[in-house]
């Protein structure tokens, strides 16, 4: 929620874009992301000899009463109107209507999912949850009606829901990722009568459905048995790489090869993480003086057959939220 921002912000908003949110209500997210929407680096807000408020480039030295940010936004509200007009019913005259308009010279489609009330009242569109020092409310721009009251019925438009989404897909299970991921490993085990160290070779098994991890003896007898570990660490999927260390009946084993099936897995998952990681920080580069200056911190690991997918999934979510603070419209392009 958004302690900082009201409905009269957003409407504030719309008027610098020519946005009547009454008719155009669909626009709201792309109003409240403005908002949300700092400055650039370099960038600090400034008053003239007229006392008009605007803002000024601190390496040029170049001022202006527009936020730096208007343009991309601008071209957003641009491609909200043609989608929104392509899903528009026919014209009057033909089979369908289009929604009346308070704005002369402009015909607002009826928002997807919009309930129709009549000729002459607007369209129900979905509410907005705000958030002040007296708690939560929510506001419907298509009626101009808020309320404290949460309905069942009503359609909330939920800040966090980008980075929700974005959650999942970084989260996802790969179509790539086999039932069972397999390892090679071993121990070294002590032979109590002479002191000679005994190689005992194991096969690590995770089966990614039921998160339930086994081990098969290789070259013995009973190399045919699977023994049922418990997963006392709750590992799941992508803590298991080669050079990866878990706990296998209580002793610390390292997983030394993988099989070819799981190694593929792994590759396609590991090369689409860390691309969509290196285009976050790409992303949060542009908007953040910081972390355009700072030096990233190293791996845990070194090698890319050594890396935690674990931690490759928590480092773009990471750069995600840093970005979400910066310019929430970016997430979902990058990630998506």
């Amino acid at each position: 929620h958004d302690m900082d921002v009201s409905p009269d912000d957003i409407h504030d908003a719309a008027e610098q874009f020519d946005i009547d949110l009454h008719d155009e209500p669909y626009l709201v997210w792309i109003m409240r992301e403005f908002c949300l929407t700092p400055l650039p680096p370099n960038y600090s807000k400034a008053v003239n000899e007229l006392g008009e408020e605007g803002f000024v480039n601190d390496t040029t030295g170049q001022g202006s009463t527009t936020h730096p940010a208007l343009p991309f936004f601008s071209t957003l509200v641009k491609k909200e109107r043609e989608k929104q007009a392509a899903m528009a019913p026919p014209a009057l005259g033909q089979s369908g209507r289009t929604s009346p308009s308070s704005s002369p010279g402009r015909t607002s489609p009826i928002p997807q999912g919009a309930i129709q009330l009549g000729d002459n009242d607007k369209y129900r569109h979905e509410w907005m949850e705000f958030t002040s020092d007296r708690g939560n409310y929510y506001h419907n721009f298509a009626t101009d009606k808020t309320t404290t009251k949460l309905n069942p019925n009503m359609n909330i438009i939920s800040a966090p829901i980008v980075m929700k989404q974005s959650t999942n897909i970084l989260r996802k299970r790969s179509e790539f990722m086999p039932a069972l991921l397999r390892f090679r490993s071993w121990w070294q085990e002590t032979q109590s009568f002479d002191g000679v160290m005994d190689r005992k070779e194991i096969e690590v098994i995770f089966d990614t459905r039921s998160d339930e991890l086994k081990i098969k003896m290789i070259n013995s007898k009973d190399s045919a048995a699977e023994y049922r570990c418990d997963n006392v660490d709750s590992l799941q999927f992508w803590d298991f790489h080669v050079g990866a260390v878990i706990n296998i009946m209580g002793r610390a084993t390292t997983l030394m090869q993988a099989s070819l099936e799981t190694q593929r897995w792994y590759d396609i998952e590991f090369k689409r993480l860390s691309k969509v990681r290196e285009k976050l920080k790409a992303e949060v580069k542009k908007y953040d003086l910081v972390a355009a200056t700072s030096r990233e911190p190293p791996s845990p690991t070194k090698g890319t057959r050594t890396r935690s997918l674990r931690w490759l999934v928590e480092q773009c979510e990471k750069s995600a939220g840093r970005l979400y603070e910066l310019r929430p419209a970016a997430v979902g392009k990058v990630i998506n």
